[in-house]
Protein backbone atom coordinates (compact mmCIF):
# COMPACT_ATOMS: atom_id res chain seq x y z
CA UNK A 1 0.00 0.00 0.00
CA UNK A 2 2.84 2.39 0.88
CA UNK A 3 4.51 1.87 -2.47
CA UNK A 4 1.34 2.39 -4.44
CA UNK A 5 0.50 5.58 -2.54
CA UNK A 6 4.08 6.74 -3.10
CA UNK A 7 3.72 6.54 -6.88
CA UNK A 8 0.35 8.26 -6.79
CA UNK A 9 1.20 11.21 -4.53
CA UNK A 10 4.58 12.29 -5.90
CA UNK A 11 3.38 14.19 -9.01
CA UNK A 12 0.99 16.41 -7.10
CA UNK A 13 3.44 17.04 -4.25
CA UNK A 14 6.17 18.44 -6.46
CA UNK A 15 4.56 21.82 -6.86
CA UNK A 16 2.14 21.77 -4.79
CA UNK A 17 -17.39 29.66 -0.10
CA UNK A 18 -17.91 32.12 1.36
CA UNK A 19 -21.38 30.71 2.13
CA UNK A 20 -23.00 33.73 3.73
CA UNK A 21 -24.92 34.21 0.48
CA UNK A 22 -25.77 32.11 -2.51
CA UNK A 23 -24.78 32.82 -6.10
CA UNK A 24 -28.27 33.82 -7.06
CA UNK A 25 -28.73 36.63 -4.52
CA UNK A 26 -25.21 37.95 -4.01
CA UNK A 27 -24.35 41.56 -4.90
CA UNK A 28 -21.32 43.65 -3.89
CA UNK A 29 -21.79 46.42 -1.34
CA UNK A 30 -21.45 50.07 -2.23
CA UNK A 31 -17.73 50.70 -1.82
CA UNK A 32 -16.24 54.03 -2.97
CA UNK A 33 -13.97 53.77 -5.98
CA UNK A 34 -10.51 55.25 -6.37
CA UNK A 35 -9.80 58.21 -8.62
CA UNK A 36 -7.56 57.57 -11.62
CA UNK A 37 -4.25 59.38 -11.45
CA UNK A 38 -0.82 59.08 -12.97
CA UNK A 39 0.76 57.66 -9.84
CA UNK A 40 -0.48 55.86 -6.71
CA UNK A 41 0.83 56.60 -3.22
CA UNK A 42 1.19 53.11 -1.77
CA UNK A 43 0.94 54.39 1.82
CA UNK A 44 -2.49 55.97 1.33
CA UNK A 45 -5.10 53.95 3.26
CA UNK A 46 -7.46 51.97 1.03
CA UNK A 47 -11.06 51.33 2.09
CA UNK A 48 -12.37 47.79 2.35
CA UNK A 49 -15.65 46.39 3.67
CA UNK A 50 -13.95 45.83 7.05
CA UNK A 51 -11.98 49.07 7.43
CA UNK A 52 -8.91 50.63 5.87
CA UNK A 53 -5.63 48.94 4.93
CA UNK A 54 -2.23 50.58 4.63
CA UNK A 55 0.19 49.02 2.16
CA UNK A 56 3.73 49.67 1.03
CA UNK A 57 5.79 50.12 -2.12
CA UNK A 58 6.78 46.72 -3.51
CA UNK A 59 9.02 48.40 -6.08
CA UNK A 60 9.39 51.78 -7.74
CA UNK A 61 6.28 51.08 -9.81
CA UNK A 62 4.12 48.68 -7.74
CA UNK A 63 2.24 48.66 -4.43
CA UNK A 64 1.63 45.69 -2.17
CA UNK A 65 -0.87 44.92 0.59
CA UNK A 66 -0.15 41.80 2.61
CA UNK A 67 -2.03 39.85 5.23
CA UNK A 68 -5.55 41.20 4.71
CA UNK A 69 -8.15 38.93 6.39
CA UNK A 70 -10.86 37.79 4.00
CA UNK A 71 -12.61 35.52 6.54
CA UNK A 72 -12.74 35.01 10.28
CA UNK A 73 -10.09 32.79 11.90
CA UNK A 74 -11.18 29.15 11.33
CA UNK A 75 -10.30 28.19 14.90
CA UNK A 76 -12.15 26.56 17.80
CA UNK A 77 -15.76 25.89 16.87
CA UNK A 78 -15.10 27.29 13.36
CA UNK A 79 -12.74 24.40 12.59
CA UNK A 80 -14.35 22.05 10.02
CA UNK A 81 -16.99 24.66 9.16
CA UNK A 82 -17.52 27.04 6.24
CA UNK A 83 -15.65 30.35 6.47
CA UNK A 84 -17.38 33.26 8.15
CA UNK A 85 -17.03 37.01 7.43
CA UNK A 86 -13.96 38.75 8.87
CA UNK A 87 -14.28 41.18 11.77
CA UNK A 88 -13.97 44.92 11.26
CA UNK A 89 -10.52 46.25 11.96
CA UNK A 90 -10.55 50.03 11.65
CA UNK A 91 -7.12 50.67 10.13
CA UNK A 92 -4.93 47.65 9.36
CA UNK A 93 -1.17 47.62 8.79
CA UNK A 94 -0.92 45.47 5.64
CA UNK A 95 2.81 45.85 5.05
CA UNK A 96 3.94 42.36 6.07
CA UNK A 97 2.76 38.82 5.38
CA UNK A 98 0.61 37.00 7.91
CA UNK A 99 0.92 33.26 8.61
CA UNK A 100 0.11 30.58 6.05
CA UNK A 101 -2.17 27.70 7.04
CA UNK A 102 -0.81 24.69 8.98
CA UNK A 103 0.59 22.10 6.60
CA UNK A 104 2.64 18.97 6.20
CA UNK A 105 5.98 20.82 6.19
CA UNK A 106 5.42 23.38 8.94
CA UNK A 107 6.76 26.80 7.98
CA UNK A 108 8.23 25.59 4.70
CA UNK A 109 8.82 28.72 2.59
CA UNK A 110 6.36 30.70 4.75
CA UNK A 111 7.99 34.01 5.76
CA UNK A 112 5.60 34.48 8.70
CA UNK A 113 5.36 30.80 9.62
CA UNK A 114 2.05 28.95 9.93
CA UNK A 115 -0.94 29.34 12.19
CA UNK A 116 -4.54 28.19 12.18
CA UNK A 117 -5.57 31.86 11.95
CA UNK A 118 -4.50 31.97 8.32
CA UNK A 119 -7.27 33.18 6.01
CA UNK A 120 -5.41 36.16 4.58
CA UNK A 121 -4.86 37.49 1.09
CA UNK A 122 -2.24 39.65 -0.59
CA UNK A 123 -2.61 42.23 -3.38
CA UNK A 124 -0.17 43.81 -5.82
CA UNK A 125 -1.04 46.60 -8.22
CA UNK A 126 0.89 48.99 -10.48
CA UNK A 127 1.58 52.37 -8.89
CA UNK A 128 2.62 54.01 -12.15
CA UNK A 129 0.62 54.03 -15.39
CA UNK A 130 2.46 51.83 -17.90
CA UNK A 131 -0.06 52.38 -20.68
CA UNK A 132 -3.09 50.57 -19.26
CA UNK A 133 -4.31 53.19 -16.80
CA UNK A 134 -4.52 52.75 -13.05
CA UNK A 135 -8.18 51.83 -12.59
CA UNK A 136 -10.42 49.02 -13.83
CA UNK A 137 -7.40 46.82 -14.43
CA UNK A 138 -7.79 43.08 -15.04
CA UNK A 139 -7.52 41.05 -11.84
CA UNK A 140 -5.53 37.81 -11.65
CA UNK A 141 -6.35 35.66 -8.59
CA UNK A 142 -3.82 32.86 -8.02
CA UNK A 143 -4.47 29.55 -6.23
CA UNK A 144 -1.29 27.79 -5.07
CA UNK A 145 -0.48 24.11 -5.49
CA UNK A 146 0.97 21.55 -3.09
CA UNK A 147 -1.30 18.49 -3.26
CA UNK A 148 -3.74 20.21 -0.85
CA UNK A 149 -1.15 19.38 1.82
CA UNK A 150 1.18 22.40 1.69
CA UNK A 151 1.56 25.86 0.17
CA UNK A 152 0.74 29.47 0.88
CA UNK A 153 -0.05 32.78 -0.75
CA UNK A 154 3.08 34.30 0.80
CA UNK A 155 5.60 32.02 -0.90
CA UNK A 156 8.24 33.99 -2.80
CA UNK A 157 7.45 32.07 -6.00
CA UNK A 158 4.06 33.83 -6.15
CA UNK A 159 5.21 37.41 -5.45
CA UNK A 160 3.12 39.51 -7.83
CA UNK A 161 5.22 42.63 -8.37
CA UNK A 162 6.68 41.69 -11.74
CA UNK A 163 3.32 40.77 -13.26
CA UNK A 164 1.90 44.20 -12.42
CA UNK A 165 4.24 45.72 -15.02
CA UNK A 166 1.76 44.40 -17.59
CA UNK A 167 -1.10 46.43 -16.15
CA UNK A 168 -2.84 43.84 -13.95
CA UNK A 169 -3.78 43.51 -10.29
CA UNK A 170 -2.51 40.26 -8.71
CA UNK A 171 -4.11 38.52 -5.72
CA UNK A 172 -2.86 35.50 -3.77
CA UNK A 173 -4.57 33.98 -0.73
CA UNK A 174 -4.42 31.12 1.74
CA UNK A 175 -6.88 28.26 2.04
CA UNK A 176 -7.08 25.51 4.63
CA UNK A 177 -5.04 22.39 3.89
CA UNK A 178 -4.98 18.73 4.86
CA UNK A 179 -7.38 17.69 7.61
CA UNK A 180 -8.32 21.30 8.46
CA UNK A 181 -9.24 21.90 4.82
CA UNK A 182 -10.79 18.66 3.62
CA UNK A 183 -11.75 16.36 6.48
CA UNK A 184 -15.19 14.85 5.82
CA UNK A 185 -17.42 13.07 8.31
CA UNK A 186 -21.16 12.32 8.23
CA UNK A 187 -21.76 14.31 11.43
CA UNK A 188 -20.30 17.46 9.90
CA UNK A 189 -23.28 17.77 7.54
CA UNK A 190 -25.55 18.72 10.44
CA UNK A 191 -22.78 20.62 12.22
CA UNK A 192 -23.05 23.66 9.94
CA UNK A 193 -25.92 25.59 8.44
CA UNK A 194 -24.93 24.99 4.83
CA UNK A 195 -24.72 21.20 4.87
CA UNK A 196 -21.12 21.32 3.64
CA UNK A 197 -18.86 18.35 4.31
CA UNK A 198 -15.12 18.17 3.80
CA UNK A 199 -14.90 21.12 1.41
CA UNK A 200 -13.57 23.73 3.84
CA UNK A 201 -10.54 24.64 1.74
CA UNK A 202 -12.67 24.94 -1.39
CA UNK A 203 -15.12 27.19 0.44
CA UNK A 204 -12.17 29.33 1.56
CA UNK A 205 -11.23 29.79 -2.09
CA UNK A 206 -14.74 30.98 -2.90
CA UNK A 207 -14.70 33.28 0.12
CA UNK A 208 -11.54 34.90 -1.25
CA UNK A 209 -13.25 35.40 -4.62
CA UNK A 210 -16.20 37.01 -2.85
CA UNK A 211 -13.88 39.40 -1.00
CA UNK A 212 -12.26 40.33 -4.32
CA UNK A 213 -15.67 41.08 -5.80
CA UNK A 214 -16.52 43.39 -2.93
CA UNK A 215 -13.22 45.23 -2.60
CA UNK A 216 -10.86 44.96 -5.55
CA UNK A 217 -12.11 48.12 -7.29
CA UNK A 218 -10.49 50.20 -4.55
CA UNK A 219 -7.16 48.58 -5.40
CA UNK A 220 -7.46 49.50 -9.07
CA UNK A 221 -9.02 46.22 -10.19
CA UNK A 222 -12.12 45.52 -12.26
CA UNK A 223 -14.41 43.06 -10.42
CA UNK A 224 -16.08 42.30 -13.74
CA UNK A 225 -12.81 41.14 -15.31
CA UNK A 226 -11.30 38.51 -13.03
CA UNK A 227 -9.08 35.59 -14.04
CA UNK A 228 -8.64 32.65 -11.67
CA UNK A 229 -5.39 30.79 -12.27
CA UNK A 230 -3.52 28.10 -10.40
CA UNK A 231 -0.87 25.41 -10.62
CA UNK A 232 -1.08 21.69 -9.74
CA UNK A 233 -3.56 21.51 -6.81
CA UNK A 234 -4.28 25.15 -7.63
CA UNK A 235 -5.14 24.20 -11.21
CA UNK A 236 -7.36 21.39 -9.93
CA UNK A 237 -8.98 24.01 -7.70
CA UNK A 238 -9.39 26.33 -10.68
CA UNK A 239 -11.35 23.66 -12.52
CA UNK A 240 -13.45 23.18 -9.39
CA UNK A 241 -14.15 26.93 -9.33
CA UNK A 242 -15.42 26.57 -12.91
CA UNK A 243 -17.65 23.67 -11.84
CA UNK A 244 -18.87 25.01 -8.49
CA UNK A 245 -22.27 26.73 -8.53
CA UNK A 246 -21.10 28.82 -5.55
CA UNK A 247 -18.32 30.44 -7.60
CA UNK A 248 -20.47 31.30 -10.60
CA UNK A 249 -20.20 34.94 -11.68
CA UNK A 250 -17.06 35.61 -9.61
CA UNK A 251 -14.67 35.37 -12.59
CA UNK A 252 -14.69 35.50 -16.40
CA UNK A 253 -11.47 33.69 -17.38
CA UNK A 254 -9.59 30.68 -16.00
CA UNK A 255 -6.07 29.38 -16.46
CA UNK A 256 -4.99 25.89 -15.38
CA UNK A 257 -1.27 25.09 -15.11
CA UNK A 258 -0.64 21.35 -14.76
CA UNK A 259 -3.93 20.28 -13.24
CA UNK A 260 -7.01 18.22 -13.98
CA UNK A 261 -10.79 18.20 -13.60
CA UNK A 262 -11.47 15.28 -11.28
CA UNK A 263 -12.31 15.22 -7.58
CA UNK A 264 -12.72 12.56 -4.91
CA UNK A 265 -15.83 10.75 -3.73
CA UNK A 266 -17.56 11.00 -0.33
CA UNK A 267 -17.41 7.23 0.15
CA UNK A 268 -13.63 7.12 -0.09
CA UNK A 269 -13.18 10.27 1.99
CA UNK A 270 -15.39 8.90 4.78
CA UNK A 271 -13.55 5.58 4.78
CA UNK A 272 -10.16 7.23 5.09
CA UNK A 273 -11.44 9.65 7.73
CA UNK A 274 -12.31 6.64 9.91
CA UNK A 275 -8.72 5.43 9.53
CA UNK A 276 -7.45 8.94 10.32
CA UNK A 277 -9.61 9.21 13.46
CA UNK A 278 -8.16 5.93 14.67
CA UNK A 279 -4.63 7.26 14.14
CA UNK A 280 -5.61 10.42 16.04
CA UNK A 281 -6.95 8.40 18.99
CA UNK A 282 -10.52 9.66 18.54
CA UNK A 283 -13.91 7.94 18.32
CA UNK A 284 -14.84 7.20 14.73
CA UNK A 285 -18.55 8.01 14.91
CA UNK A 286 -20.86 10.58 16.43
CA UNK A 287 -20.34 14.15 17.56
CA UNK A 288 -17.63 12.90 19.94
CA UNK A 289 -15.37 12.26 16.93
CA UNK A 290 -15.60 15.89 15.82
CA UNK A 291 -15.25 17.21 19.37
CA UNK A 292 -12.11 15.14 19.80
CA UNK A 293 -10.56 16.61 16.65
CA UNK A 294 -11.53 20.15 17.65
CA UNK A 295 -9.63 19.65 20.89
CA UNK A 296 -6.43 18.82 19.00
CA UNK A 297 -3.75 21.39 18.25
CA UNK A 298 -3.05 22.03 14.55
CA UNK A 299 0.20 20.08 14.87
CA UNK A 300 -1.62 17.14 16.46
CA UNK A 301 -4.02 17.10 13.52
CA UNK A 302 -1.05 16.77 11.16
CA UNK A 303 0.78 14.25 13.35
CA UNK A 304 -2.09 11.81 12.75
CA UNK A 305 -1.80 12.05 8.95
CA UNK A 306 -0.25 9.00 7.30
CA UNK A 307 0.56 8.37 3.66
CA UNK A 308 -2.50 6.14 3.45
CA UNK A 309 -4.84 8.77 4.90
CA UNK A 310 -3.46 11.86 3.15
CA UNK A 311 -5.75 11.24 0.18
CA UNK A 312 -8.74 11.66 2.45
CA UNK A 313 -7.83 15.33 2.51
CA UNK A 314 -8.48 16.23 -1.10
CA UNK A 315 -11.59 17.93 -2.52
CA UNK A 316 -14.51 15.63 -3.18
CA UNK A 317 -18.05 15.94 -4.47
CA UNK A 318 -19.84 17.06 -1.30
CA UNK A 319 -23.11 18.27 -2.85
CA UNK A 320 -22.49 21.89 -1.83
CA UNK A 321 -19.23 23.25 -3.21
CA UNK A 322 -19.21 20.52 -5.85
CA UNK A 323 -22.46 18.90 -6.90
CA UNK A 324 -20.81 16.55 -9.42
CA UNK A 325 -17.41 15.71 -10.82
CA UNK A 326 -15.96 18.92 -12.35
CA UNK A 327 -15.40 17.34 -15.75
CA UNK A 328 -19.03 16.12 -15.74
CA UNK A 329 -20.28 19.60 -14.86
CA UNK A 330 -18.29 21.13 -17.71
CA UNK A 331 -19.33 18.54 -20.27
CA UNK A 332 -22.99 18.78 -19.25
CA UNK A 333 -23.01 22.56 -19.60
CA UNK A 334 -23.82 23.22 -15.93
CA UNK A 335 -20.44 24.83 -15.14
CA UNK A 336 -19.53 28.50 -15.40
CA UNK A 337 -19.16 29.75 -18.96
CA UNK A 338 -15.60 31.11 -18.96
CA UNK A 339 -12.66 31.44 -21.32
CA UNK A 340 -9.98 28.88 -20.52
CA UNK A 341 -6.28 28.24 -21.01
CA UNK A 342 -5.03 24.85 -19.81
CA UNK A 343 -1.65 23.25 -20.21
CA UNK A 344 1.21 21.25 -18.83
CA UNK A 345 4.97 21.16 -18.71
CA UNK A 346 6.94 19.23 -21.28
CA UNK A 347 8.51 16.87 -18.74
CA UNK A 348 6.43 17.16 -15.57
CA UNK A 349 7.86 14.21 -13.68
CA UNK A 350 11.55 14.50 -14.49
CA UNK A 351 12.54 15.07 -10.87
CA UNK A 352 10.82 11.83 -9.85
CA UNK A 353 13.00 9.95 -12.33
CA UNK A 354 16.02 10.76 -10.18
CA UNK A 355 14.67 9.04 -7.09
CA UNK A 356 16.61 5.88 -6.21
CA UNK A 357 13.39 4.01 -5.48
CA UNK A 358 12.93 3.57 -9.23
CA UNK A 359 16.47 2.41 -9.98
CA UNK A 360 15.61 -1.29 -10.18
CA UNK A 361 13.34 -0.67 -13.16
CA UNK A 362 16.11 0.93 -15.23
CA UNK A 363 17.23 -2.45 -16.53
CA UNK A 364 13.78 -3.74 -17.46
CA UNK A 365 13.64 -4.81 -21.10
CA UNK A 366 10.86 -3.60 -23.37
CA UNK A 367 9.21 -6.97 -23.91
CA UNK A 368 8.88 -7.42 -20.14
CA UNK A 369 7.49 -3.92 -19.88
CA UNK A 370 4.69 -4.46 -22.39
CA UNK A 371 3.95 -7.86 -20.88
CA UNK A 372 3.62 -6.27 -17.45
CA UNK A 373 1.20 -3.65 -18.81
CA UNK A 374 -0.86 -6.38 -20.47
CA UNK A 375 -0.96 -8.37 -17.22
CA UNK A 376 -2.05 -5.38 -15.14
CA UNK A 377 -4.31 -3.53 -17.58
CA UNK A 378 -5.05 -5.83 -20.50
CA UNK A 379 -3.88 -6.06 -24.09
CA UNK A 380 -5.91 -3.03 -25.25
CA UNK A 381 -3.94 -0.72 -22.94
CA UNK A 382 -0.63 -2.38 -23.84
CA UNK A 383 -1.34 -1.87 -27.56
CA UNK A 384 -2.36 1.76 -26.98
CA UNK A 385 0.90 2.43 -25.15
CA UNK A 386 2.87 0.89 -28.04
CA UNK A 387 1.01 3.01 -30.59
CA UNK A 388 1.10 6.36 -28.80
CA UNK A 389 4.49 6.36 -27.03
CA UNK A 390 7.45 5.54 -29.26
CA UNK A 391 9.88 3.39 -27.26
CA UNK A 392 12.91 4.78 -29.09
CA UNK A 393 12.28 8.21 -27.53
CA UNK A 394 12.87 6.93 -23.98
CA UNK A 395 15.92 5.69 -22.11
CA UNK A 396 13.95 3.09 -20.18
CA UNK A 397 10.42 1.72 -19.83
CA UNK A 398 9.87 3.50 -16.52
CA UNK A 399 10.53 6.86 -18.19
CA UNK A 400 7.91 6.07 -20.83
CA UNK A 401 5.46 5.13 -18.09
CA UNK A 402 6.08 8.47 -16.37
CA UNK A 403 4.93 10.16 -19.57
CA UNK A 404 1.83 7.98 -19.48
CA UNK A 405 1.20 9.08 -15.89
CA UNK A 406 1.64 12.73 -16.90
CA UNK A 407 -1.13 12.23 -19.44
CA UNK A 408 -3.28 10.47 -16.81
CA UNK A 409 -2.84 13.23 -14.22
CA UNK A 410 -2.55 16.44 -16.22
CA UNK A 411 -2.90 16.37 -19.97
CA UNK A 412 -5.95 14.37 -20.96
CA UNK A 413 -8.44 15.56 -18.35
CA UNK A 414 -7.47 19.16 -19.14
CA UNK A 415 -7.98 18.51 -22.85
CA UNK A 416 -11.49 17.22 -22.14
CA UNK A 417 -12.38 20.40 -20.25
CA UNK A 418 -10.96 22.61 -22.98
CA UNK A 419 -12.82 20.71 -25.67
CA UNK A 420 -16.11 20.95 -23.78
CA UNK A 421 -15.84 24.68 -23.07
CA UNK A 422 -14.59 25.36 -26.60
CA UNK A 423 -18.06 24.96 -28.03
CA UNK A 424 -19.15 28.22 -26.42
CA UNK A 425 -16.04 30.10 -25.27
CA UNK A 426 -12.46 30.77 -26.32
CA UNK A 427 -10.17 27.96 -25.20
CA UNK A 428 -6.44 27.42 -25.60
CA UNK A 429 -3.91 24.75 -24.68
CA UNK A 430 -0.14 24.87 -24.21
CA UNK A 431 2.89 22.68 -23.67
CA UNK A 432 5.53 24.64 -21.74
CA UNK A 433 9.18 23.78 -22.40
CA UNK A 434 12.61 25.15 -21.60
CA UNK A 435 14.96 24.52 -24.50
CA UNK A 436 17.94 22.15 -24.04
CA UNK A 437 21.10 23.87 -22.89
CA UNK A 438 19.44 26.63 -20.89
CA UNK A 439 19.95 25.02 -17.48
CA UNK A 440 22.86 23.23 -15.80
CA UNK A 441 20.40 20.53 -14.78
CA UNK A 442 19.69 19.51 -18.38
CA UNK A 443 19.22 16.71 -19.33
CA UNK A 444 18.24 15.28 -15.93
CA UNK A 445 15.32 17.38 -14.75
CA UNK A 446 14.44 19.54 -17.75
CA UNK A 447 10.98 21.22 -17.68
CA UNK A 448 9.76 19.71 -14.43
CA UNK A 449 6.44 20.11 -12.62
CA UNK A 450 5.94 23.70 -11.36
CA UNK A 451 8.95 25.16 -13.22
CA UNK A 452 6.71 27.46 -15.28
CA UNK A 453 5.68 29.37 -12.14
CA UNK A 454 8.90 31.38 -12.06
CA UNK A 455 8.38 32.30 -15.71
CA UNK A 456 4.76 33.31 -15.07
CA UNK A 457 5.54 35.47 -12.04
CA UNK A 458 8.91 36.63 -13.37
CA UNK A 459 10.72 35.71 -10.17
CA UNK A 460 14.19 35.27 -11.60
CA UNK A 461 15.83 34.73 -8.19
CA UNK A 462 14.68 31.12 -8.25
CA UNK A 463 15.59 30.64 -11.91
CA UNK A 464 19.11 31.89 -11.23
CA UNK A 465 19.72 28.65 -9.37
CA UNK A 466 19.71 26.97 -12.78
CA UNK A 467 21.58 29.49 -14.96
CA UNK A 468 24.99 28.50 -16.18
CA UNK A 469 25.97 31.62 -18.14
CA UNK A 470 24.75 35.07 -19.15
CA UNK A 471 23.27 33.73 -22.38
CA UNK A 472 21.06 31.36 -20.36
CA UNK A 473 19.87 34.23 -18.19
CA UNK A 474 18.92 36.32 -21.21
CA UNK A 475 17.11 33.42 -22.85
CA UNK A 476 15.14 32.55 -19.74
CA UNK A 477 14.16 36.14 -18.98
CA UNK A 478 13.08 36.59 -22.61
CA UNK A 479 10.92 33.45 -22.37
CA UNK A 480 9.44 34.69 -19.10
CA UNK A 481 8.41 37.94 -20.79
CA UNK A 482 6.66 36.02 -23.57
CA UNK A 483 4.71 33.90 -21.08
CA UNK A 484 3.74 36.95 -19.03
CA UNK A 485 2.45 38.74 -22.11
CA UNK A 486 0.29 35.75 -23.10
CA UNK A 487 -1.06 35.33 -19.55
CA UNK A 488 -1.87 39.01 -18.97
CA UNK A 489 -3.42 39.58 -22.41
CA UNK A 490 -5.67 36.62 -21.71
CA UNK A 491 -6.58 38.16 -18.36
CA UNK A 492 -7.42 41.43 -20.11
CA UNK A 493 -9.54 40.13 -22.99
CA UNK A 494 -9.91 36.33 -22.82
CA UNK A 495 -7.54 36.08 -25.80
CA UNK A 496 -3.76 35.62 -25.25
CA UNK A 497 -2.84 37.04 -28.65
CA UNK A 498 -1.40 40.45 -29.40
CA UNK A 499 1.74 42.54 -29.85
CA UNK A 500 4.28 40.81 -32.08
CA UNK A 501 4.18 37.42 -30.36
CA UNK A 502 3.44 34.29 -32.42
CA UNK A 503 -0.28 33.74 -32.83
CA UNK A 504 -1.77 31.21 -30.43
CA UNK A 505 -4.69 29.43 -32.15
CA UNK A 506 -7.78 28.37 -30.29
CA UNK A 507 -8.13 24.70 -29.42
CA UNK A 508 -10.59 23.54 -32.08
CA UNK A 509 -11.19 20.51 -34.28
CA UNK A 510 -7.53 20.14 -35.27
CA UNK A 511 -6.62 20.23 -31.55
CA UNK A 512 -3.71 22.62 -31.97
CA UNK A 513 -1.81 23.53 -28.83
CA UNK A 514 0.92 26.15 -28.36
CA UNK A 515 4.43 24.91 -27.69
CA UNK A 516 5.62 27.61 -25.27
CA UNK A 517 9.37 27.73 -25.49
CA UNK A 518 11.71 30.55 -26.51
CA UNK A 519 10.09 30.68 -29.95
CA UNK A 520 6.46 29.56 -29.45
CA UNK A 521 4.88 27.67 -32.28
CA UNK A 522 1.57 25.78 -32.78
CA UNK A 523 1.49 21.98 -32.69
CA UNK A 524 -1.62 20.47 -34.38
CA UNK A 525 -3.09 17.30 -32.92
CA UNK A 526 -0.70 17.11 -29.96
CA UNK A 527 -1.33 13.86 -28.01
CA UNK A 528 -4.82 13.70 -29.48
CA UNK A 529 -4.65 9.94 -30.10
CA UNK A 530 -3.30 9.13 -26.66
CA UNK A 531 -5.86 11.32 -24.89
CA UNK A 532 -8.74 9.95 -26.96
CA UNK A 533 -7.80 6.53 -25.65
CA UNK A 534 -7.12 7.50 -22.04
CA UNK A 535 -10.27 9.57 -21.71
CA UNK A 536 -12.19 6.48 -22.80
CA UNK A 537 -10.67 4.13 -20.22
CA UNK A 538 -9.55 6.26 -17.28
CA UNK A 539 -11.75 6.59 -14.17
CA UNK A 540 -13.46 9.97 -13.86
CA UNK A 541 -12.93 10.48 -10.14
CA UNK A 542 -9.77 11.10 -8.18
CA UNK A 543 -9.94 8.04 -5.91
CA UNK A 544 -10.26 5.47 -8.68
CA UNK A 545 -7.79 7.33 -10.89
CA UNK A 546 -4.99 7.06 -8.32
CA UNK A 547 -5.74 3.39 -7.78
CA UNK A 548 -5.65 2.83 -11.53
CA UNK A 549 -2.30 4.57 -11.92
CA UNK A 550 -0.68 2.72 -9.03
CA UNK A 551 -1.33 -0.77 -10.37
CA UNK A 552 1.90 -0.97 -12.33
CA UNK A 553 4.68 -1.84 -9.87
CA UNK A 554 8.02 -0.65 -11.25
CA UNK A 555 9.75 -0.44 -7.92
CA UNK A 556 10.84 -2.72 -5.11
CA UNK A 557 8.11 -2.23 -2.53
CA UNK A 558 10.11 -4.15 0.07
CA UNK A 559 13.19 -1.95 -0.22
CA UNK A 560 12.08 1.64 -0.75
CA UNK A 561 15.24 3.69 -0.72
CA UNK A 562 13.88 7.04 0.45
CA UNK A 563 11.51 8.43 3.05
CA UNK A 564 8.91 11.01 2.15
CA UNK A 565 8.86 14.25 4.18
CA UNK A 566 5.19 13.86 5.06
Amino acid sequence: MFAKRFLAIIPACLSVTFLGCDSGSWSPPDVPTTVAKAEIDCATPVKTTEGEVVGTAASSDACAWQGIPFAAPPTGERRFRPPEPPASYGTLDATTYRPDCPQILTGFLAPAGTDEDCLFLNIWRPSVDTGHGLDNLPVMVFIYGGAFQLGGGSWFLYEGTDLTRHGVVVVTFNYRLGPAGYLAHPDLVTDNSKGANGSWGTLDQIAALDWVQQNIRNFGGDPDNVTVFGESAGAISTCQMIASPLAEGRFQHALMESGNCVAGTPKQSFAQTVQYLTEAGCPTTGAAAIDCLRDKTPQELWDAVTLDTSFAFWPHVDGVALKQQPIDAIESGSASDVDLIAGFNDDEMTVVRLLPVFSKSRNMDWDSFYALIADEYGSEVANAVRENYAAEEYDSPVELWFDVLEDHIFTCSSMSAVQALGSTRRTYMYDFAVEPGAFDTEPWVRTFHSLELSFVFGNSAFLQLFYHNDDSAERIIRQSEIVQRYWTRFARTGDPNGDDDPRWPEYKEDRTIMHLDEAPDPLPGFKAGACDFWNKVLPRNNDDLFHYMARLNFYDSENIAIELPF
